[in-house]
């Protein structure tokens, strides 16, 4: 079994839900599953990791957070579960966040309205200390992105990858040789996923090789699974690798 027949095995009755919720009930906002206690929580355990002040006199160091908006029936979930917190916990930690995507056309979902500061042709790699990709539910991976992906490893820059999108960082090329996490291994196909062979599969938390962080476990995958949400961790891991190398 792979990430996109697990998460199209919950299609189905999200639909039913989602349905049900709209013609019962008045629509409201999305209830997060990361609750806003456990954002505070893991912004206070990042600055107690990381110095209290990352900024230098030339400001905030700056993150790109690269959302991948394509074909995703969860995108509602994953902002308001991952994207949401992701943003959160950096920006409390003194980054200054960008969030970009390949078009940089507003996202809108029932409930979530996300502008991005730019499109990916804007993008000036090295005007960032660190990247994120969430998984979005999606394991899409897009030439620009792959092609985005590639020259952020080349130039030696952190990046964190979530579940669906270590698989671009499989198609980059950048994982040969190198650890990473995924699903469970009982749910890794490799067939599926021929762009990750090259790689050392290590587990589905969070897994460092170098400057690349990568987690197996997003909001969705913890919701149908049970196991621990990893976002927190992946962007605590990414702050700490940028701290130490902009001290």
């Amino acid at each position: 079994m792979n990430i996109r027949s697990l998460l199209i095995s919950t299609l189905v009755l999200a639909a039913v839900s989602l349905t049900s919720a709209l013609v019962f009930a008045q629509p409201k906002p999305v209830e997060p599953a990361f609750p806003e206690e456990a954002v505070r929580k893991a912004v206070l355990e990042t600055n107690a990791k990381v110095s209290p002040q990352v900024a230098s006199d030339k400001g905030a160091p700056k993150v790109l957070l690269f959302i991948r908006d394509q074909g995703s029936d969860q995108l509602e979930y994953m902002l308001v579960n991952e994207v949401g917190p992701m943003r959160t916990i950096l920006s409390e930690s003194g980054f200054d966040v960008t969030i970009a995507s390949i078009s940089g056309k507003t996202i809108k979902t029932n409930s979530v309205t996300v502008t991005p500061d730019c499109d990916l042709k804007r993008v000036k790699i090295d005007d960032y200390a660190g990247f994120i990709l969430p998984c979005m539910a999606n394991d899409s991976a897009p030439s620009e992105s792959v092609t985005f992906v590639r020259e952020i490893v080349n130039k030696g820059k952190p990046i964190a990858a979530q579940l669906g999108a270590v698989n671009v960082l499989g198609k980059a090329g950048v994982l040969s040789g190198r650890k990473f996490a995924f699903a469970e291994e009982k749910d890794f196909n490799t067939s599926m996923y021929p762009a990750l062979k090259g790689g050392i599969y290590s587990g589905s938390g969070v897994v460092q090789d170098g400057v690349i962080i990568t987690s197996g476990t997003c909001p969705m995958m913890s919701k149908m699974h049970g196991h621990q949400d990893c976002t927190a961790e992946l962007t605590r891991t990414l702050i700490g690798v940028m701290t130490t190398r902009t001290r």
